[in-house]
């Protein structure tokens, strides 16, 4: 996460968050305290992260807080969202608490991977709500907002729920199924939009689906390579094609395809 001259980079294996200077050169490293980590397990201990004001948030994987570092100072905080009440009721795999998330004003709504619940986070406060959707326990992924509606993306599922502002279920809008019949797994890992569109990256599958936020039609808008180049294969993430993908403002998204390791420029406005 970039706040001014700085990156912040949360560990996926390690105990330490890096701090880089990108005036300086200079790396701080700044270790996680272990009581939180699940089990002493070092795996996947961030899913995602947000900035606000002067702090950015990393948002769980493995990890049974949230972490909240002062971008000035970088003082450390440890946040709780009650892991330890959700913990024995979740299902496999517990490696991983949240999916994604975004931020409406003084509000984050962050998505749990775990069943058809939304973190509702007060940034002012650091208070938080739970939720629940009307849809049964199915896992949720990506989140928008386009300021009158939420869009949610399913996980296990080539589903996007339309929801009101009070998180209602207005629709449930399933994708075309020619578009996701290679998928191995059809739910999503992903979800960015646009005024007129969202883009939905399924966790398997042959490429971006583009859907019309207006008629809820949906095309494959870009394809992925059908082969792995030889330098990659092997690699465990090569099933997911994209291990990553974001939107950095109204007119671009970002996206690294896993498959020919380059990473994608999205013009949302074509």
């Amino acid at each position: 996460c970039k706040s001014g001259n700085r990156l912040i980079m949360a560990p996926r294996n390690t105990r330490h968050f890096l701090i880089y200077d990108l005036f300086t050169g200079v790396i701080e490293s700044k270790e996680l305290d272990p009581l939180y980590i699940h089990k002493d397990k070092a795996y996947n201990f961030f899913n995602t992260s947000f900035l606000f004001e002067d702090y950015v948030y990393f948002i769980p994987g493995m990890y049974s807080r949230m972490v909240k570092i002062n971008t000035k100072t970088c003082e450390i905080r440890y946040l709780d969202f009650g892991y330890e009440e959700i913990v024995d009721q979740m299902p496999e795999p517990k490696r991983v608490v949240f999916a994604r998330c975004i931020v409406e004003g003084q509000y984050a709504y962050i998505t749990y991977w775990q069943g058809a619940k939304v973190l509702k986070w007060n940034l002012d406060t650091d208070t938080f709500q739970w939720l629940t959707l009307s849809n049964g326990n199915q896992a949720l992924s990506g989140i928008v907002s386009d300021g009158s509606f939420f869009w949610v993306a399913l996980r296990d599922e080539s589903v996007v729920l339309k929801l009101d502002l009070n998180f209602n279920i207005i629709e449930k809008i399933k994708i075309d199924p020619s578009l996701t019949l290679h998928c191995e797994k059809p739910g999503f890992n992903y979800l960015f939009d646009s005024v007129e569109y969202l883009y939905a990256v399924p966790e398997s599958g042959g490429g971006i689906i583009r859907i019309r936020k207006e008629d809820h039609s949906s095309e494959m808008w870009y394809e992925f390579p059908a082969s792995t180049s030889k330098d990659l294969e092997g690699l465990s993430v090569i099933n997911n094609n994209a291990i990553c993908a974001s939107k950095l403002s109204e007119k671009m998204a970002v996206l690294y395809s896993v498959k020919d390791a380059k990473i994608i420029l999205i013009d949302l406005l074509k």
